[in-house]
């Protein structure tokens, strides 16, 4: 199957097109569905984002400048939810169904485990490391956390992650690097030498 540029699938769209936008759902979902996952560590927080992501790019298709990608306009819609959400989060927090409750015997989980796990052991390091690494992730600034998302899990270009993050490609570079600094410093413990 022939996969048509993002600008003749957005001028289908502009024309009247409304089926034309679900090609551009399907190409955008995923990566917008990971970043906001990245960015907010809530995958139903992510889902969310994403569905409004697209909403407000099918209502605003026609103020599409067609002077960067389109995938680089849905991050940075993306970019700008995420951070709503989180400030909202810092206001009204939740509690998680799926952590434990302190009763007052033992600990209980809101949620049957799956226990088709291959091998606990390994699982259990490797949950940890990832928690290791996320905590730090998170503990970043955000505008350093979104420049490492884009760039280490999205592969984005200095220049786009500067137009979604609307600044500089110097300023993109210095966040990079200071979040670089900041994750060795904190992981430094965990790497072998």
């Amino acid at each position: 199957m022939r996969q048509f540029p993002d600008i003749q699938i957005i001028e289908k769209v502009i024309d009247g097109d409304k089926s034309a936008f679900n090609e551009l759902m399907d190409r955008y979902e995923k990566p917008i569905l990971n970043f906001a996952y990245r960015l907010l560590s809530s995958r139903t927080e992510a889902e969310d984002v994403t569905q409004e992501v697209f909403l407000r790019a099918y209502k605003n298709i026609g103020t599409f400048k067609f002077k960067a990608k389109f995938s680089t306009w849905l991050f940075k819609i993306a970019r700008n939810l995420c951070l709503n959400k989180l400030r909202h989060t810092l206001h009204f927090p939740t509690f998680s169904i799926d952590k434990s409750v302190k009763g007052d015997e033992h600990d209980f989980q809101r949620q049957i485990e799956d226990r088709k796990q291959a091998s606990p052991a390994s699982n259990l390091l490797k949950k940890e490391l990832q928690d290791i690494v996320r905590a730090a992730l998170d503990s970043l600034p955000k505008n350093q956390k979104i420049a490492v998302v884009l760039r280490r899990y999205k592969d984005m270009s200095y220049e786009e992650i500067a137009m979604i993050m609307s600044c500089s490609v110097s300023a993109v570079k210095s966040m990079l690097n200071r979040a670089k600094q900041t994750l060795k410093n904190r992981l430094e413990h965990y790497v072998q030498e």
